[in-house]
């Protein structure tokens, strides 16, 4: 009978916990920004846009959403008319928003930190 044995050359695969979600940590600091700019701005932004807002020719940042685009965090979106050609619009796709860590925590804080104030420690305490 054989009985199966691990190959040497793999790791062992494990579950992913919170702390393995991959981020964009990895990423360099212009792929970040691009990333962030593009989560701050659901319809997208143009390459002009992404230029202007990140200081970088027209392709450098091509090549970022190049690369970007390969490994499946941004995509094309819709097309923004203008005077003449239109313009691509990019954008994260549900895998580049889940490389932002969520916040959680925090909106509770504010939220119980707003409801405090304005309802006083009494009512929030009776309307939980």
């Amino acid at each position: 009978m054989d009985i199966p044995t691990q190959n040497p050359h793999t790791k062992p695969t494990q579950p992913r916990t919170k702390a393995m979600q991959p981020t964009i940590e990895p990423l360099g600091a212009t792929q970040r920004a691009l990333l962030r700019a593009l989560l701050h701005n659901q319809p997208g932004l143009t390459i002009d846009a992404l230029g202007d807002t990140l200081a970088i020719s027209r392709n450098a940042v091509r090549q970022h959403i190049a690369a970007l685009e390969r490994d499946g965090l941004l995509a094309r979106g819709a097309t923004q008319p203008t005077g003449g050609r239109p313009e691509q619009l990019y954008v994260l796709t549900d895998l580049g928003r889940e490389r932002f860590p969520r916040q959680y925590t925090w909106l509770s804080e504010v939220m119980l930190r707003t409801l405090r104030d304005q309802l006083g420690p009494e009512g929030l305490a009776a309307s939980m």
